[in-house]
């Protein structure tokens, strides 16, 4: 798992080494040493991705989580919802899990609600405490373990993970105590993922439903365990509308389990008739083909423990009539892992990995542009100085006096400089402005259209708040693509850049080389900006479920006694279109596109006072050189020879430079012009 991310992630750090070794730090102007490089690697191998694995109890989903990262028996199978915990998986090199207990707070809340929550069964109605904690409680008393010795007590450390099922199983003595586990084990795919175990669907536990919630809403990808037998039944729909509902579709992945225990081919006929489910269509879960995947995580254990040599020791070595049955399905040479895996890496990157890479290549890129630059510019101070030294002495009074000239020529169009970024500031506001209203406009017309659509109650109960996550999602990607100008577009980013970059020039032209600020510009502004507009973007996704929650809330879903008269309907259906127009506008665009101005801003004025402030110093350094060798006007023939040494040497070592940066650009995969 993760095989091509990390093939790219390596790449980097070695380049990233390379910038080290090459001496591509410290430098100057934007104040970088070894020390940030090496902070840069870190941040980039300790980058982490979650994925959270649902489903319901009997689905199979800890055996096929002990195929996938343990090879053996680790994980016990809950018996009922009420009796599984959350387990959150991660790297250790030693194998060891850690009980995480109930506070008294939340020890007395639980048991209150369980209280009050009333179950019938036979025509009897009784309470989830008294049909199930209560006599959990027992058992752990019949073992010598009660309440107040275990609740409130700091996490617990075990490294004997056989003691596991004392924590986790239905009979554990500790199991009614346990708020999750924490489990540690050595493998390497636990080095960048956390996996997170949910309990099955239909929890009464306030807190362990309300954390895997949350888990879920973290997940770069997220694994719905269906079992084969009764795939997507209505328990499986109602986990999906509890804790889905707000998921980006393209993170779910649906891994159909125990395939070894059905027909695959009438299970296929089932699930692309289950695709055609209009609720499932309008959340447009299960569209995507490669979401579905066929496994049998039983065959994928057993296969792992024949080749570790350990199945004639465990509960199924001895049944050889189930191992040849199982073994004829074919789900033992080829359980499905492998392309599960596959399908989990290519949600992971598409999610999160694919922006992490990107961010890591602009900061190399950046590094090794501002080294040249800086080479560049210290080798054109040096043949400038060496131009001065050559003059003969009626020359360099004629010098000091056109510098003089040039000296106040500057001031003034460093003035003009400020002015014109200024300028180029109000254009791209309103460019911006513009951008944010088209693609405010379009999302309004799209849910406006799909809302229309609807035309009945039971319409709008089902639908309208997945049309309207789903649209925010889709122009969450669309307005990110257009802004840094990924799709075929005029983004405003590149706007500013360019005009930032094309005025620069032209001054720097104006002045013949007196300035060479201009290498790098575009990259250093389009990287502050994309890696701010991809956090901005992030944080409006936590915010699009809450926006559905705030109409519901408004009370815009209405009771069906009000909705069953069409001016109503209508009246309703309007009011929630202008609704959802204003929460859009007030709480979404308009925010990220003040926060994306003023970045800008902030950016392009420091650009105009670093010009400001070389040219300063440039025009301090002339006079100062003009002065000196007025001075000493018979030294300037062995100064000049100095000075061409100094030339020698920083070519070549310009010319070093550009090869290091070639083969740290052919190793990341990009282009980058200003080495040539």
């Amino acid at each position: 798992m993760l095989t091509n991310f990390k093939k790219e992630q390596e790449k980097l750090t070695q380049a990233y080494k390379k910038l080290i070794e090459y001496k591509f730090v410290p430098l100057q102007r934007r104040k970088i040493t070894e020390k940030d490089i090496e902070e840069s690697i870190k941040e980039l191998q300790e980058a982490r991705f979650i994925v959270s694995f649902c489903g319901q109890i009997k689905a199979g989903k800890s055996t096929l989580l002990n195929a996938l990262l343990f090879g053996e028996e680790i994980l016990p199978a809950a018996s009922t919802p009420h009796t599984a915990k959350i387990t959150i998986i991660n790297y250790a090199e030693e194998p060891y899990f850690e009980a995480v207990y109930y506070t008294e707070k939340e020890w007395k809340e639980l048991k209150e609600t369980l209280k009050k929550e009333k179950i019938e069964e036979d025509g009897v109605t009784t309470t989830y405490f008294d049909k199930y904690l209560k006599p959990q409680l027992n058992n752990a008393i019949s073992h010598g373990i009660y309440e107040d010795d275990v609740i409130g007590k700091p996490k617990e450390t075990i490294k004997d993970l056989s003691k596991l099922d004392d924590y986790v199983g239905a009979k554990g003595k500790y199991m009614p105590f346990v708020k999750e586990i924490h489990l540690y084990w050595p493998n390497e795919i636990l080095k960048q993922i956390t996996v997170v175990d949910t309990p099955g669907t239909n929890d009464p536990n306030p807190f362990r439903s309300k954390i895997t919630e949350n888990w879920i809403h973290k997940s770069n990808a997220v694994v719905y365990v269906v079992y084969a037998g009764q795939a997507f039944s209505t328990a499986d729909i109602e986990f999906i509308d509890k804790y889905l509902v707000g998921i980006d579709p393209d993170l779910l992945v649906f891994a159909v389990n125990k395939m070894d225990m059905v027909d695959k081919s009438e299970l296929e006929v089932w699930i692309n008739k289950v695709r055609e489910d209009k609720i499932l269509k309008a959340r447009r879960i299960m569209q995507d083909r490669d979401s579905v995947v066929y496994v049998s995580g039983l065959g994928g254990l057993i296969r792992k423990l024949y080749d570790a040599g350990k199945l004639e020791d465990s509960k199924y070595g001895e049944d050889n009539e189930f191992l040849e049955r199982l073994d004829e399905s074919g789900y033992i040479e080829n359980p499905g892992l492998e392309n599960l895996e596959k399908v989990i890496e290519k949600k992971i990157i598409k999610s999160k990995g694919k922006k992490l890479l990107a961010s890591h290549k602009a900061k190399i890129k950046g590094i090794i542009i501002d080294k040249i630059t800086e080479i560049k510019e210290e080798l054109r101070l040096l043949s400038k100085k060496l131009e001065f030294y050559s003059l003969k002495k009626e020359e360099l009074e004629a010098e000091i006096k056109k510098y003089k000239t040039k000296e106040q020529e500057l001031a003034i169009k460093t003035r003009v400089l400020n002015d014109t970024v200024g300028e180029i500031l109000a254009e791209f506001k309103g460019k911006l402005q513009a951008f944010f209203y088209n693609i405010e406009r379009k999302l309004i017309a799209e849910i406006r259209k799909d809302l229309f659509n609807l035309s009945d109650f039971d319409d709008i109960r089902i639908n309208a708040t997945p049309i309207i996550i789903n649209a925010l999602i889709d122009y969450n990607n669309i307005l990110f693509s257009k802004l840094i100008g990924e799709s075929n577009y005029e983004s405003p980013i590149n706007h500013l850049t360019d005009k930032i970059t094309e005025k620069l020039k032209a001054f720097e032209e104006e002045f013949q080389g007196t300035v060479v600020v201009t290498a790098g510009i575009k990259s250093q502004i389009y990287t502050e900006l994309t890696d701010k507009i991809g956090e901005l973007v992030k944080e409006t996704e936590v915010k699009t479920k809450s926006i559905a929650e705030e109409l519901s809330r408004l009370g815009f879903f209405g009771t069906l006694k009000f909705w069953k008269r069409e001016d109503e309907f209508k009246k309703r259906r309007d009011s929630l279109i202008t609704t959802i127009e204003q929460l859009v506008i007030k709480n979404y665009f308009w925010n990220i596109s003040d926060s994306i101005y003023r970045i800008a801003q902030i950016q392009a004025n420091s650009i105009a006072q670093t010009i400001t402030k070389i040219i300063e110093n440039e025009i301090s350094t002339i006079l100062h050189n003009l002065k000196e060798i007025q001075k000493s006007i018979e030294s300037n023939e062995h100064k000049a020879k100095d000075i061409q040494e100094q030339i020698k040497q920083l070519e070549s070592t310009l010319q070093k430079y550009s090869e290091f940066a070639e083969q740290i650009s052919q190793l990341i995969e990009v282009e980058i012009d200003e080495i040539q």
